[in-house]
């Protein structure tokens, strides 16, 4: 499922049911590592709502491992931690939204 830009890398492996809990959330954690810097990028005043973001996307993969992460949760959680500054809060909407859909 892998494409030539590896859109799709490591998107099964982050919801692998026969992964290890730290296998599927250190793969996790890299793809958000690898998506967080292209949610509004080159805008540095920014920078601290990617850094909540990250935690947000974080958590979030840690608590619904079914869900995991996929690709673009990224610019919900943006959206939601520029709604905040409490990274709690943050990590609360986020929940509710995606329990939302």
């Amino acid at each position: 499922r892998e494409t030539h830009s590896g859109f799709l890398e490591g998107v099964d492996a982050c919801r692998d049911p026969a992964a290890s809990d730290a296998e599927v959330f250190r793969e996790c954690a890299r793809l958000i590592a690898r998506d967080v810097p292209r949610t509004f990028p080159g805008e540095a005043a920014l920078d601290p709502v990617r850094l909540r973001v990250a935690d947000v996307l974080r958590a979030h993969a840690a608590h619904d491992r079914e869900l995991g992460y996929v690709q673009g949760m990224c610019f919900a959680a943006a959206g939601v931690c520029m709604r905040t500054t409490s990274l709690r809060d943050a990590r609360k909407l986020f929940e509710e939204l995606v329990v939302g859909l």
